[in-house]
């Protein structure tokens, strides 16, 4: 194995167990991202690299690529997966944001529960979308968890880019939390959390209730828009204090509902929309005073 594939600092040198086609793949993701965000946020990447195993089956469900098993630090690929490298960018995310404390699992912007009988994530999908946000964004690829990945498109308009990678790499769940509680409180924050991990466990079972999860996906879509919302009315504030543009920051916002607004998605034959014209009207109206920035937030093209 080549000692000086990454830097001094980087235990992937001692790792006996990675393939060399895998050790290509894994240089190549941290290279990239040394690069591009700071080497602090790379840390779990450091310890968990020396220990990292990777596994190949086929006895796989078909739909399933791959997986991170965060306590035995093991990546396990599907060997029928078409498109492996793709499968395995995802998981170095998983494996790059996980951290165990004291016997509890933190992964990315999810904690991981133990219980007698087994793990139950909270947050999963949330995180699971914002690790496909981040790997398109750095090496491109299919998306997956298409519904996840526009709820934590949409958190990060109201966070930030840079301060959503923070909290991912860092593994910082409750800093998510705290940036939620800006804007809404503790009930519906717990409420959030329970629909959006109710669409990530339920929505692609054949058996799933469509009525109920399409229910959850407006409430969860609600409470994304109800928050990016009154990040705008604060953003305004500050234009209309400041000079700033302040149509473009409308613009923009109209931009993104209307984004959502075009959004369907086919899963087992049942059709799901994201949220409604006339819910986000009600929204504007409950949040904002101003007739006129109400009538602007309204009038798409």
């Amino acid at each position: 194995m080549n000692v000086n594939l990454l830097h001094n600092n980087s235990n992937l040198s001692t790792n006996k167990y990675l393939k060399e086609k895998y050790i290509k793949i894994i240089y190549n993701f941290y290279q990239t991202l040394s690069k591009r965000i700071p080497l602090e946020q790379l840390n779990n990447f450091e310890h968990n690299i020396s220990t990292l195993r990777i596994r190949e089956t086929k006895w796989l469900n078909r739909e399933v690529k791959a997986f991170y098993d965060t306590r035995k630090n093991m990546i396990v690929l599907n060997k029928n997966d078409n498109d492996l490298y793709n499968s395995l960018y995802h998981e170095l995310f998983h494996l790059s944001s996980t951290k165990i404390l004291k016997g509890q699992i933190y992964s990315g912007l999810s904690q991981i529960i133990s219980s007698f009988t087994n793990d139950f994530s909270i947050f999963e999908g949330i995180n699971e979308g914002y690790t496909e946000i981040l790997k398109q964004r750095y090496f491109q690829g299919k998306i997956t968890y298409n519904i996840e990945t526009i709820y934590a498109f949409l958190l990060e308009t109201f966070i930030g880019k840079n301060k959503m990678e923070q909290l991912y790499f860092n593994n910082n769940f409750y800093g998510l939390i705290g940036e939620l509680k800006k804007y809404l409180s503790t009930e519906e924050i717990i409420e959030f959390i329970n629909n959006a991990d109710f669409i990530s466990q339920n929505i692609r079972k054949l058996s799933n209730n469509y009525i109920e999860c399409q229910e959850c996906l407006i409430k969860s879509m609600k409470f994304l828009i109800k928050c990016q919302l009154k990040n705008l009315k604060k953003s305004l504030i500050y234009c209309n204090s400041n000079n700033k543009n302040f149509k473009d920051v409308l613009n923009h916002s109209k931009e993104l509902h209307k984004f959502i607004l075009n959004k369907t998605y086919n899963i087992n034959n049942h059709k799901y929309y994201l949220i409604d014209r006339r819910t986000i009207y009600e929204l504007i109206d409950e949040i904002f005073d101003n007739s006129d920035t109400k009538t602007l937030l309204k009038t798409y093209k």
